[in-house]
């Protein structure tokens, strides 16, 4: 064999050990992904929550009775035990309290091990601009205001006690200037991994508690209707973030 041929197989192998190392993704070695189911518990002041249930608010004792909770998630993260966050893109979710614990299934999930999470409560603001679309953005899941440009990002409806109509509705939403009301909800594990394997669908475990609606001053007499972006829209939905909790992981 020539010395030229010799030279050529050398660099032929120098440049393929170079092509693996540069493709070779650092959160998925293996190449292999897993999904994470979000398990959504929902929970009044610590008992179980159901719709059309005779409820008493624990801060201002207000008699309430929900015959919807609706509210988005979207823009899923996982932070892995390197610090690197992993984004779930295009992956929109909508619960829905009357299926009970409801179960959102994050898919493409890189194998590896995390500790936190983090997520939007509502839909981002270029999703808000382009119009109805489908899956849980569809216009049939009455979501999408047909006034207003953008999604309701929680709509939460249903009796009281103290409203003068007997009733409250509040579809909250705004995603932009100082009333957008889409914060980030960042929850750490505490101290537990989530274990994500190649085929393994590993569930987070979370509890929704909607009585936090009115941990915030407001109250259904004072306030039994907010119908559009605001403070009152942006001050409820902050007041309900805080309802939303880790609880366990089930790897």
């Amino acid at each position: 064999m020539s010395t030229i041929s010799k030279l050529l197989i050398i660099a032929s192998a120098v440049a393929l050990t170079f092509a693996s190392c540069s493709d070779e993704d650092p959160t998925t070695n293996d190449g292999t992904s897993g999904e994470v189911v979000l398990k959504l518990d929902h929970r009044w002041n610590g008992n179980p929550f159901a719709l059309n249930q005779s409820l008493t608010h624990p801060v201002n004792a207000e008699g309430l009775s929900f015959t919807t909770l609706k509210y988005y998630i979207s823009n899923v993260e996982l932070k892995s035990t390197e610090g690197d966050w992993h984004k779930a893109t295009d992956q929109y979710f909508l619960a829905d309290a009357a299926q009970g614990e409801n179960q959102l299934t994050v898919k493409d999930v890189p194998t590896g091990s995390y500790t936190d999470i983090r997520f939007m409560l509502g839909v981002d603001s270029l999703r808000n601009v382009s119009g109805a679309q489908e899956g849980a953005l569809a216009v049939s899941n009455n979501m999408f205001w047909s006034w207003n440009t953008g999604y309701i990002f929680v709509k939460a409806e249903g009796t009281s006690s103290t409203s003068n109509s007997g009733q409250f509705t509040y579809h909250l939403g705004g995603f932009s200037g100082p009333n957008a009301a889409n914060p980030v909800i960042e929850l750490s594990f505490n101290g537990a991994l989530l274990e994500v394997e190649g085929g393994s669908a590993p569930q987070v475990h979370l509890m929704v508690d909607p009585s936090h609606l009115w941990n915030g001053g407001e109250t259904t007499a004072s306030t039994p209707m907010v119908h559009m972006p605001g403070a009152k829209a942006k001050a409820l939905m902050m007041a309900f973030k805080n309802g939303i909790t880790w609880d366990h992981n089930h790897n």
